[in-house]
């Protein structure tokens, strides 16, 4: 699944969902497979609304502070974060990042979240089935 989500190219899709339409705890609000090459590309996560962030990196790297911890995300590295909360993730000049990614709103899908980041930290490294499980979430 994942060589499909690759093959189907960069993409970015945002979500809406009607007030009331749909009773749930985890709703998706937005999904993309973006290659970043030597550009600005800067969030800072303690600024943002109340979501929760699966970010998936193919090739290249990223970085990520986690309150105040510093990490280098390399090709098989999934983050997974909240917000808002003190993190801030870049691509540095004269690099390049290819990445897939889901975001998730929702009082079930913070609290999943955060079970994650008090476990395992921000970062973690998922499998082969559950990347192309992420992938296909990501491409449907």
């Amino acid at each position: 699944m994942l060589e499909t989500l690759l093959t189907h190219g960069p993409m970015v899709r945002a979500f809406t969902h009607a007030r009331g339409e749909i009773d749930l705890h985890c709703l998706p609000i937005g999904a993309g497979y973006e290659r970043r090459e030597n550009e600005i590309y800067d969030w800072e996560g303690s600024a943002r609304g109340a979501f929760c962030l699966i970010q998936h990196t193919i090739s290249g790297r990223g970085a990520l502070d986690f309150a105040g911890t510093r990490y280098v995300l390399g090709p098989g590295d999934c983050m997974v974060l909240s917000f808002p909360h003190a993190n801030r993730y870049w691509l540095e000049p004269g690099q390049s990042w290819e990445y897939f990614w889901i975001g998730l709103h929702g009082r079930e899908a913070l609290r999943l979240t955060r079970a994650v980041l008090e476990d395992s930290g921000p970062v973690i490294r998922p499998g082969a089935e559950i990347v192309d499980r992420l992938a296909a979430a990501c491409l449907a």
